[in-house]
């Protein structure tokens, strides 16, 4: 059987201060989609599901003294809290077999919980800005979990180390563009750390959704990046480098064909991982016409601001919920179809990820009734 702890919220902690930036809000979504007008058996129109969202408030926590474990979870003077809790009724669930990792990559014994190699630093870091978070390696999840957060928060954090997990090269690159003097001091998520004088920055879009001010924020720093001349205003964010790595991840089988019949129509294919994050935002942010499969490339489309359609093309209903609010935070027309999947094709990474197809000509066919095509 699974277990679960009660998070604790900033107003029953009982320790630390708030610093308001933004407050707790209610916003309806999706207005801007459209459904897509063909369909046939491997090619389902998805509704844009208007719906009303909670947001809440964003604000920047000070704490005298913490730990932190894993990815993201807090510990003051007994009670558990990360950067949403604090602003939000959180629970946190362990699932019932320990080899399984939780998201914050934790684990609980006996009701106490640590880092999953169950070691903690000896030294204690101080006067960060703590800007960890779940899936931090992801593409993704480093555009709605910690850019905001750097946006967001720069003026109350200035002069601050940011204490984040930034393996990668890329991801510390983005950082160094939303906030170039920062310096970064890399988080070891298999250890527990010892924390004093720190700020917590609360997740700001917890659901993927860019609330208006963020997508401001977003344009802004877009805008601030070296412009480019003759960059296409028909493309296609094509995930034909990634299948060739990963060829049992989420591969659209018929990918080649589809790219090949789109150039006939003027839509050019464009692969993001060939180009750097600046190339990538400033051409993004200039398309008209923007056609994507539902992955890590659709967060780019948080930075759209002159596009006529937004494109979506879904291989399962796993992560329609964000997919839709990523969709909804540019203000830009949308649409999305679901393919489908292969029954029988293997799935190393889950069943979610399975190879999958699209009806390449009930797709073109949408695109002409909608007047792109």
């Amino acid at each position: 059987m699974s277990q679960q702890i009660e998070l604790a919220r900033f107003e029953t902690l009982g320790i630390g201060r708030e610093t308001n930036i933004l407050p707790a809000v209610t916003h309806r979504i999706r207005g801007a989609g459209v459904d897509f007008p063909a369909s046939s058996d491997a090619l389902t129109p998805l509704s844009p599901a208007v719906t009303d969202l909670k947001v809440p408030r964003f604000s920047v926590f000070h704490f005298d003294s913490v730990k932190l474990h894993g990815l993201r979870l807090l510990e003051a003077e007994g009670r558990y809290f990360h950067d949403l809790s604090l602003v939000s009724d959180e629970v946190m669930r362990f699932p019932p077999r320990p080899e399984r990792r939780t998201p914050e990559d934790v684990t609980l014994s006996d009701g106490r919980v640590a880092s999953h190699s169950g070691r903690e630093r000896s030294d204690v870091t101080r006067g960060v800005v703590l800007c960890t978070s779940a899936e931090a390696s992801n593409y993704g999840s480093v555009l709605f979990r910690l850019l905001p957060k750097l946006l967001l928060g720069k003026a109350v954090a200035a002069g601050r180390p940011i204490f984040v997990s930034a393996q990668s090269g890329w991801i510390r690159h983005i950082i160094q563009l939303a906030v170039p003097e920062a310096k970064i001091i890399p988080h070891q998520s298999r250890l527990s750390h010892r924390l004093e004088d720190v700020l917590v920055p609360s997740l700001a879009a917890p659901a993927a959704y860019l609330r208006p001010e963020i997508q401001e924020m977003f344009a802004e720093f877009s805008d601030s990046l070296p412009r480019l001349s003759g960059t296409p205003e028909r493309i296609y964010l094509s995930r034909r480098d990634q299948a060739k790595s990963k060829p049992h991840m989420r591969v659209l089988e018929n990918e080649d064909e589809l790219v090949a019949r789109l150039s006939e129509l003027g839509i050019t294919e464009y692969v993001p991982e060939r180009y750097s994050f600046e190339e990538q935002v400033r051409t993004i942010s200039q398309a008209k016409l923007i056609i994507c499969p539902g992955g890590s490339g659709l967060f780019n489309t948080y930075f759209a601001q002159r596009a006529e359609l937004i494109m979506d093309l879904e291989a399962s209903r796993e992560w329609l919920y964000a997919h839709r609010n990523v969709l909804a935070s540019s203000g830009c027309p949308f649409t999305l179809a679901l393919g489908k999947q292969i029954e029988d094709a293997p799935a190393p990474y889950g069943i979610p990820h399975r190879n999958w197809t699209i009806d390449i000509d009930a797709f073109l066919n949408g695109l002409k009734l909608l007047g792109v095509a």
